[in-house]
């Protein structure tokens, strides 16, 4: 589940499915549809399907933080909270 958001970008294309000014209207579909697997995850694993995609832990300054990437030269970075709600 997503409990914030760093931009307002993602907020407002996944709760708000809208496409902001200055977004790229091409990558609105791609962009909601991994926002929606991020948001709908329920433990690491889920986040590396389909099996092109990439979850690799970080390191150095960014350790406790995961890269999901695919083919295209997009990546995803988060970080993930293992406390229950």
């Amino acid at each position: 589940m997503i409990r914030s958001f760093r931009g307002k970008w993602a907020e407002a294309i996944l709760v708000n499915r809208i496409v902001p000014k200055g977004f790229p209207t091409g990558l609105t579909a791609v962009a909601r549809r991994k926002l929606v697997q991020l948001n709908n995850a329920v433990v690491l694993g889920d986040l590396a399907v389909p099996p092109g995609n990439k979850l690799e832990a970080l390191k150095g300054n960014l350790s406790g933080r995961y890269a999901r990437t695919d083919q295209r030269p997009m990546a995803n970075c988060l970080s993930l909270d293992t406390r229950r709600p």
